[in-house]
């Protein structure tokens, strides 16, 4: 009889065999029936497979007649059944939800400061921060709430690659970056920043989306002056409290990681053109619906910002 799967694809090995995975385990997919219209699906995302199964003398395999992905659903109706905290974020007891809620009320007025394009290798751009600095410092000496930095490649103007000069170079722009911030010590102290790589950046991964963050080599002088500097994947998720934020930086050199699923479809220009726009739609409708990523390759890679209710609650009461 026929079956309908609902689980996240992969590529493994060598011969790029292709399977789909769940909690209970994974089993190989035969796409030979496959004649649909979707041409690729991104690699480690969740798709619903209708087809049989086929048992040969050593392994099981599913023949796939139609590959889909999941209906969409309003994210209201997804956290009634998770949750507020989401797939990937640490999980706090239910009762903690109201608390939450009472310390963001009252830190309505924290403000995000967002860059892009922070070209750490341009003069101007440190004058420019430290002028940025300056005027936050100055605010939250006055009473205001820290605010929450967040720095978005590319740091360079060109394309990073392993060379001795170029790992020493990089890693001291991340160093005199640094060095500004913790001129401004009570930003460096409180305030916290979060650095998404652009693909300009080094990365120990594939030239390819999700870009995992900047290694920690090039970051360590710099994450020992200032508290809460984190370095997270492109993209990255944000948590404040009950809210959360998606970054992503598209670069144009960057690559999605894809399973094909028509493997003996002649490629020409215009199918690579068309894959390219689809590509684009696609991964667009994944950061839009975000419960669409498979939290393993994740779990790690997206970045948040978490506030600590204990700590918020001894404040509060003058505890030590």
């Amino acid at each position: 009889g026929s079956f309908r799967l609902l689980g996240v694809i992969s590529m493994i090995g060598d011969e790029n065999k292709i399977f789909l995975d769940d909690m209970d385990g994974s089993i190989e997919l035969d796409l030979s029936p496959y004649s649909g219209e979707m041409e690729f699906v991104l690699e480690d995302t969740f798709v619903v497979v209708d087809g049989t199964y086929s048992e040969n003398d050593e392994d099981e395999i599913f023949l796939v007649k139609d590959v889909r992905s999941p209906p969409h659903e309003k994210r209201e109706i997804t956290k009634d059944e998770f949750g507020y905290e989401g797939y990937w974020t640490p999980k706090h007891p239910i009762r903690d939800l109201d608390v939450i809620k009472s310390y963001e009320a009252k830190l309505m007025q924290t403000q995000f400061v967002i860059l892009s394009n922070v070209e750490l290798d341009n003069p101007k751009t440190l004058r420019k921060l430290s002028m940025l600095f300056k005027k936050y410092q100055s605010e939250a000496q006055k009473g205001r709430v820290f605010p929450f930095f967040v720095f978005i490649g590319n740091f360079i103007s060109w394309k990073f690659s392993y060379e001795d000069h170029n790992t020493k170079t990089y890693r001291d722009y991340m160093t005199s970056l640094g060095v500004l911030i913790s001129r401004y010590h009570d930003l460096a102290q409180n305030a916290y920043f979060v650095f998404v790589p652009g693909s300009n950046d080094p990365s120990l991964g594939p030239e390819s989306l999700p870009k995992p963050k900047i290694p920690d080599i090039f970051t360590d002088r710099l994450r020992a002056m200032v508290s809460n500097a984190s370095f997270v994947s492109n993209p990255c998720r944000l948590k404040y409290f009950t809210k959360e934020i998606v970054i992503f930086h598209e670069g144009d050199r960057m690559l999605l990681q894809t399973v094909p699923l028509h493997k003996t479809k002649e490629i020409t220009k215009e199918s690579l053109k068309m894959q390219a726009t689809a590509g684009n739609e696609m991964w667009k409708s994944h950061l839009d619906d975000c419960l669409c990523f498979n939290p393993k390759p994740f779990a790690t890679g997206w970045g948040y910002y978490q506030p600590n209710i204990n700590e918020y609650k001894s404040k509060e009461h003058g505890e030590d």
